[in-house]
């Protein structure tokens, strides 16, 4: 009879991107385990910046069957980023599974002998407990994975640096440190084994597994944990990765994101739609691979002259480059949406100088834009007509399919009917809905990564419902603002 009284864990598995066939092993691992009462919560970790549109949405297919994966903000992968993960999976462990009262590291590369773990954390008397391999009082050195306890977790948090060291375990030995100095109590230091390939009875674990397959079918007893070559390879069982190659889009749309005129909505549009259908040619504006400045495709940053914006904001007219890569495929055509020029220059304002009193900024901006001709500002206040055509006299036209801003749930949704696309737009709802009727309102929106496909504040006040005044405009200075725009006004039907 098991003597052990039942508590919680939560565990997180260190994984990369592209790791999917380590994850899977992990999960047939821990499906196999016994529980023994206990809660186990185990989530795989994988940090958000510095991935592509194309890995973002791999992830959050792969989340839709498992519904174990954490995308955390504000961290990047890599050996010398080790640091920066654990931060943000300590604050992910303290803001949602707080309610573990263990907290587990581990990587995906490593077989975790949980049974024999929960009865390390049986025998610990204290409440600041640290269990794993201890190099040095102040090195921990958890290759076979570490714990901490939940009232260790929450003292060490607000004093974790992620520039004390690249190595993690070494990081977190200092914090340890750094929380007995600042508290004047000791954290107790639990040492438990790591099995790194002779035999080790005592181990917890087994570091750096080279056939991951191999992992769930290790056998339970510990004693033969150093015996891995031994173990039939598992067979593979949702494993296989993503098909790169999806059935050819019947017709091919893209889309040149105009700042100020409600892009942002449009993007995330297409993408809840690609999500869902994945031969769905609607990965538009900042989710669009083709897009990039340099020649090797690496950058998003254009520098036009004096114009800085990303790549899905340069206007076609400044850059041949960019106007190419619209171009290129006679076959595809390019839509945008335009907004009467008053309304989107007040767009602006509440984007770039909210805080600032409307009629000052507009004078003072308006002054400069006159004076460099709309050159050193971002793409932001570029006129329209810069996007919607490819050269000044107007003869090559980029954007072939133009919406109104003003009528944009009409004309988006014909335009996508008259494509094929199951994609609607319902202003009623207050949010985005697809052709599988799942409506992703304004808050589930925010819920999204940040710069992935949340809305900005370009397009809070038309689709968000949030209360954003808009100022009155003087007659003379709504004048002159038209002034500066009158070739957007009588070119995209807005009049003089």
């Amino acid at each position: 009879m098991d003597d052990v009284r039942p508590e919680s864990v939560f565990v997180a598995v260190m994984s990369r991107v592209s790791s999917v066939e380590a994850r899977q092993a992990q999960r047939e691992v821990w499906a196999a385990w016994p529980r023994y009462g206990w809660t186990v919560t185990v989530r795989f970790p994988v940090c958000l910046d510095g991935i592509t549109p194309t890995e973002y949405r791999s992830l959050l297919e792969e989340n839709s069957s498992s519904g174990d994966l954490e995308i955390l903000q504000g961290c990047t992968e890599g050996y010398k980023n080790l640091t920066g993960k654990l931060i943000s999976t300590l604050q992910l462990y303290v803001q949602k599974y707080i309610s573990h009262k263990f907290f587990v590291k581990v990587d995906d590369d490593t077989y975790f002998a949980w049974p024999r773990m929960r009865k390390v954390w049986a025998d610990l008397e204290s409440t600041y407990v640290y269990t794993g391999a201890i190099c040095m009082p102040w090195f921990m050195c958890g290759g076979c994975g570490y714990s901490i306890s939940r009232d260790l977790a929450l003292v060490t948090l607000p004093l974790a640096n992620a520039t004390t060291h690249w190595a993690e375990d070494w990081s977190l030995g200092l914090w340890i440190q750094a929380v007995e100095r600042t508290h004047n109590f000791n954290v107790t230091r639990k040492y438990t084994s790591c099995n790194n390939g002779g035999p080790n009875n005592a181990a917890i674990g087994v570091h750096r597994v080279k056939d991951l397959r191999c992992m769930a079918s290790i056998e339970r007893d510990l004693g033969r944990l150093a015996h891995l070559g031994e173990c039939e390879p598992l067979p593979d069982r949702l494993t296989e990765k993503m098909n790169s190659t999806t059935e050819a889009a019947k017709h091919c749309l893209k889309f040149l994101h105009i700042p100020h005129t409600g892009g942002q909505l449009v993007e995330a549009l297409g993408l809840r739609a690609a999500l869902n259908n994945h031969s769905s040619p609607s990965l538009w504006g900042r989710y669009d691979d083709s897009l990039h400045c340099s020649d090797n495709g690496g950058s998003t940053v254009c520098h036009v002259g004096e114009v800085q914006c990303h790549a899905w904001h340069v206007p076609p007219m400044l850059s041949a480059k960019m106007a190419g890569q619209y171009l290129h495929n006679r076959s595809c055509s390019t839509f945008c949406v335009v907004r009467h020029p008053l309304e989107r220059f007040i767009d602006a304002w509440k984007v770039l100088a909210p805080n600032r009193d409307f009629e000052v900024w507009a004078s003072e901006t308006l002054d400069h834009l006159n004076e460099s001709g709309f050159g050193g500002h971002n793409c932001g206040l570029q006129p329209q007509t810069r996007y919607v055509f490819a050269d000044a006299s107007r003869t090559h036209q980029v954007c072939t399919r133009i919406l109104k801003f003003e009528n944009l749930e009409k004309e988006f949704n014909g335009l996508m009917a008259s494509y094929d696309l199951h994609i609607r737009y319902d202003s009623s709802e207050v949010g985005l809905a697809t052709d599988a009727s799942a409506t992703l309102r304004p808050k589930d929106l925010r819920s999204l990564p940040r710069n992935m496909t949340t809305m900005s504040h370009e397009d809070s006040d038309h689709h968000s419902g949030a209360v954003l005044v808009r100022p009155d405009v003087p007659a003379a200075l709504q004048k002159r603002i038209l002034s500066m725009y009158q070739e957007d006004a009588e070119s995209l039907g807005y009049g003089k």
